[in-house]
């Protein structure tokens, strides 16, 4: 079954507070998924088990009907990003830091420098090659960020707060990015709390209540 999914999931930080309880989720090809809940709600806690940076405790995690944690495939881990919500810069340009999405996946650094190049300026953000690490604004820091993850190609983008730093310009500028993505049947999750966000991407909305998830606006079905 092609989608990534997670089946049942259970998290703990401590064995004693469930975070996340029976949550099930399926993030189809082309499709994107936003969803939001108050602080502490354990939205990082689900992007970060979606990204396949965190196990969960009980259920699984499935990404094209594999069994991600069973098989601990590279092939299918890098059909997933994750991307944090604290943007990191390491060095040199915007360019330099879109471009070490690829270095880290074995991509040698002329190489990646040309294709993130070539995504800044099919997008009308080659100015980014100029803009020095020490130099970037947060919402510049934030877009390179995001397109750090969107230039390996990935089939599915994990996104943590995307818009935290971005002003208006911005985020129409990033939902216009995924937009493009999602045309091409990259699929998206996301997490945060802007809704006007969710409906720029036409996402489906759900949120994270007490660790449950439910579909916005449902009184109490669960997924």
């Amino acid at each position: 079954m092609e989608g990534l999914s997670l089946d049942g999931v259970w998290f703990t930080y401590d064995g004693r507070r469930w975070v996340l309880k029976r949550v099930s989720l399926v993030l189809e090809p082309c499709k994107a998924i936003y969803v939001t809940g108050p602080n502490g709600a354990g939205k990082t806690t689900l992007m970060r088990i979606a990204g396949l940076v965190a196990r969960p405790t009980r259920g699984r995690v499935l990404v094209d009907g594999v069994d991600y944690w069973a098989e601990r495939s590279l092939a299918v881990r890098r059909k997933v990003v994750y991307v944090p919500s604290t943007p990191l810069l390491v060095r040199g340009s915007l360019l330099d830091n879109v471009a070490l999405g690829l270095e880290l996946r074995g991509v040698e650094r002329e190489a990646a420098l040309e294709t993130a190049a070539r995504l800044l300026e099919e997008y009308g953000l080659g100015w980014m090659a100029r803009v020095r690490r020490d130099e970037a604004s947060s919402g510049q820091a934030q877009l390179a960020h995001v397109l750090r993850g969107v230039v390996t190609g990935a089939e599915y983008l994990v996104l943590d707060e995307p818009t935290a730093y971005l002003d208006a310009e911005k985020k129409k500028m990033l939902a216009d990015i995924l937009r493009e993505r999602l045309s091409a049947c990259t699929a998206v999750i996301a997490a945060g709390h802007d809704l006007e966000f969710a409906g720029l991407l036409k996402a489906e909305v759900y949120e994270l209540r007490e660790g449950v998830i439910v579909r916005r606006g449902a009184s109490s079905s669960q997924l």
